[in-house]
């Protein structure tokens, strides 16, 4: 019962975001929505037939197997969604070749892999990515934040590891984070830059880092320049020791 709930929940918190993402352009673009799992959901004749689509939203179905390669012939696909289903493997290459997505949501799935050294430069336009409550592993590459029109991004309920990007700060129109329960690491030496970093993101309303028992150590006191705007700051279920770690007179 609990993993369907949280499937749930994880639909309609995505809905109620994209309901504040959608440009009046998108609304003159049909969504199309298909409701069938074949073994073979998305023939790549379908996709040569379909080549001007610009929205496609196949999330909670029954689909089955890896993500298509012929997706990637969607050249002015702007919005993705494959959430809640049961596909698995690696997403194809092609898929982070789709340069015009502004949504791309393929959460509560069961992919895995590592998400490319160069997502950076891949979706100058990306506004929402939600690969949480997948198998993905390997680390956060630093490039992400050049995806500078991020407005939210969810790579929870994973298996990341090691640090934090500390560059996370550039992505100025940030809202919502969610890291939660991974393998993340942080110290007193090394890790937590990204908290510094945030106070750069004025519009920051969740932040949540739950769950990753390699954060370890003091939060920096950096802790309080945080957005004004922030709703949610979840820190539960790690290693931390102590709130905050305040600079000693006369120490480093």
């Amino acid at each position: 019962m609990a993993r369907p709930l949280v499937r749930l929940l994880l639909l309609l918190s995505a809905c109620m975001f994209i309901s504040n993402l959608i440009t009046a352009e998108d609304d003159e673009a049909a969504l199309l929505a298909f409701k069938a799992a074949a073994p073979r959901w998305f023939h790549p004749s379908i996709a040569g037939n379909l080549s001007s689509l610009m929205s496609l939203e196949l999330s909670v179905n029954q689909l089955e197997g890896s993500i298509p390669a012929s997706l990637g012939v969607l050249k002015d696909l702007r919005y993705l969604g494959l959430a809640i289903n049961n596909l698995s493997g690696e997403p194809p290459v092609s898929l982070y070749n789709l340069s015009s997505l502004g949504t791309l949501q393929i959460q509560s799935n069961l992919l895995n892999g590592s998400i490319p050294t160069d997502i950076g430069k891949r979706f100058p336009s990306m506004q929402l990515l939600a690969l949480d409550v997948n198998q993905f592993t390997g680390p956060i590459p630093p490039s992400v934040s050049n995806l500078t029109s991020l407005q939210a991004l969810r790579f929870g309920l994973n298996s990341f590891s090691g640090y934090v990007p500390r560059t996370l700060g550039r992505l100025r129109a940030m809202q919502y984070l969610d890291l939660a329960r991974n393998t993340l690491e942080a110290d007193d030496r090394e890790g937590w830059e990204f908290i510094t970093s945030f106070s750069n993101c004025s519009q920051l309303r969740r932040l949540d880092i739950t769950g990753n028992n390699a954060f370890t150590g003091h939060l920096p006191s950096s802790m309080v320049n945080l957005s004004t705007t922030l709703q949610l700051l979840g820190f539960g279920a790690t290693g931390i020791k102590h709130p905050l770690r305040h600079r000693q007179s006369g120490g480093p």
